[in-house]
């Protein structure tokens, strides 16, 4: 995509109500063949994402090599920044789920996915995952892209219990701006840290201080856009100085926290699953 393409047109949808108890929401993206496509950022969201490719494939760019990637996969919890290259006309359905959805749906232990893709034909099989792809390629819509999508991952759901510790600690988590320490979590919900550490790893993929950096990151990045000063920043989300800052952000984001302000405006497109380019998405319901 070079600077003067248009951007490739997304749009979310909320879950069925079947799905919507784990998913937060499903994204549909859809352009024309752009053989000269930018590299794009997809940022650490404290989520576990199932990606599905009916256009043609991604790659992920690192240590200057290009890799394909699966077309159905199920992105762990990122702790860096993932780079990734379309390789021809991109079709996308992205199903969100929440931090706790993904252990409803793959019964494991998801401390072992953290930073990793997961081809879905090794979970639910060849067969399955391109026949799903097959009926993405001919919908007529992305409506009906997202109904379809909505209901293959909703009759895999294995149980419909999570664990309801990791949901109310990553309430509080979030709540607190990523601030609390993980001692002190443990101690509220009347366990120890290892243990506690163990079962909010298993259940949400990302250990507990793991998630409380991505998600203290997000915030803080947010106030930056939205013009409160870079030390009000600092104390609002609990950093001890400006390099502590800086250093969090850069593992999350890639780029300095001012660059990244300058950018949004400019090239929304450069990151994936950037705010900015969420803001301009509309919303239906399933």
């Amino acid at each position: 995509m070079n600077e003067s393409s248009p951007l490739p047109e997304y749009r979310r949808f909320v879950p069925s109500p079947a799905l919507g108890r784990y998913a937060e929401a499903i994204w549909v993206q859809h352009s024309v063949p752009t053989p000269d496509a930018l590299p794009t950022t997809v940022l650490p969201s404290g989520r576990i994402d199932l990606v599905l490719h009916y256009g043609d494939r991604f790659a992920r760019i690192a240590d200057g090599t290009r890799e394909p990637l699966p077309r159905a996969q199920a992105v762990g919890q990122q702790q860096r920044p993932l780079v990734v290259q379309a390789l021809g006309t991109t079709g996308i359905v992205i199903v969100r789920l929440k931090p706790w959805g993904a252990s409803a749906l793959f019964g494991a232990d998801l401390g072992a996915t953290s930073n990793r893709i997961i081809d879905l034909e090794q979970v639910w099989g060849r067969y399955s995952i391109h026949e799903l792809l097959e009926r993405l390629a001919t919908a007529t819509s992305m409506a009906q892209r997202a109904r379809l999508a909505d209901g293959f991952v909703a009759r895999r759901l294995l149980h419909e219990d999570v664990d309801r510790l990791a949901v109310a600690a990553v309430g509080a988590i979030n709540a607190g701006w990523g601030r609390q320490p993980i001692a002190v979590l443990a101690q509220r919900f009347g366990l120890g840290r290892r243990q506690f550490n163990r079962r909010f790893t298993s259940a949400v993929g990302a250990a507990p201080k793991q998630l409380s950096r991505v998600l203290r990151t997000q915030k803080a990045v947010a106030c930056l856009r939205a013009g409160v000063a870079t030390q009000a920043v600092i104390e609002r989300c609990g950093y001890s100085d400006q390099s502590h800052f800086i250093r969090d952000v850069v593992a999350h984001y890639g780029r300095r926290p001012q660059e990244l302000v300058r950018l949004a405006p400019s090239a929304p497109h450069r990151y994936f699953n950037c705010g900015d380019v969420n803001a301009f998405c509309g919303m239906t319901y399933l």
